[in-house]
C-alpha cells in the first residue's frame, strides 16, 4: 500500500507531462521540495525511478522557465542523494548558459555530483559568471573535484581563481583561498 507522501509524489511525476503550465510548475516544486528533505527510502523509491528521472530530464527543456528551474533543482537533489546517472550530464551542461542564475547554479551543482573527466574545462567559464552565487557554487564544485581534473585543467582553474581573489567579498575570498590551496597542494 502506498503512503500519502508517495501518492503525492507519484501524482507530481504524472503532472510533469501535463499540458497545464501551473500543474507542471506545482509538480516540479513538489519534487524539488521532496529532494531537499532528508534522505528517505520512500522518497528514493519515487525520485530515483526511471519514469521520474526521464520526466525531470525532459522538463529541463520546458518552455516555462519556472518549470525548468524547479526541475533542475529537483534533478540535482536526486543526483546528489539518490541516483548518480550520467545521462543527465549533457542536459545539465546545456543549462550552464541559461539566463536564470538559479538554473545555472543548480546545473553546476548537479554536474558536480556526476562523473566527468572534463569538469574543470566544463565549469571554467562559470568562474566568470556575472552572478556571485553561480561563481561560488562553481568554486565549491571545483574544490571537491580536484582529483578528476587533469594537470592542465588545474593550472587553468588556478589561474582564474587567483585573478578573482583580489576583488572577492570576504565569504567568497575564504572559499577561493581554500580551493586555491587545495589545487596548489595537489600539483
Amino acid at each position: 500500500m502506498k503512503r500519502p507522501e508517495q501518492i503525492k509524489l507519484l501524482a507530481a511525476v504524472q503532472d510533469l507531462a501535463s499540458a497545464d503550465t501551473l500543474k507542471r510548475i506545482a509538480a516540479t516544486k513538489c519534487l524539488l521540495s521532496a529532494g531537499l528533505r532528508e534522505y528517505s527510502f520512500l522518497r528514493k523509491e519515487v525520485l530515483s525511478a526511471d519514469e521520474t528521472w526521464n520526466r525531470l530530464v525532459q522538463a529541463l527543456s520546458d518552455k516555462e522557465e519556472k518549470v525548468v528551474e524547479n526541475a533542475t533543482g529537483a534533478l540535482t537533489q536526486t543526483i546528489g542523494r539518490y541516483r548518480r546517472d550520467p545521462t543527465a550530464t549533457d542536459p545539465l551542461r546545456a543549462l550552464l548558459t541559461h539566463r536564470n542564475k538559479n538554473i545555472r547554479s543548480y546545473a553546476v551543482r548537479g554536474l558536480g555530483y556526476l562523473p566527468d573527466a572534463t569538469i574543470g574545462t566544463t565549469l571554467l567559464p562559470l568562474l566568470k559568471d556575472k552572478t556571485e552565487g553561480v561563481r561560488r557554487e562553481t568554486v565549491l564544485v571545483l574544490g571537491r573535484r580536484i582529483q578528476d581534473m587533469s594537470m592542465v585543467e588545474r593550472s587553468r582553474v588556478l589561474e582564474v581563481l587567483k585573478h578573482l581573489l583580489p576583488e572577492a567579498k570576504p565569504e567568497m575570498k575564504m572559499i577561493l583561498e581554500n580551493t586555491i590551496n587545495r589545487l596548489s597542494s595537489n600539483d
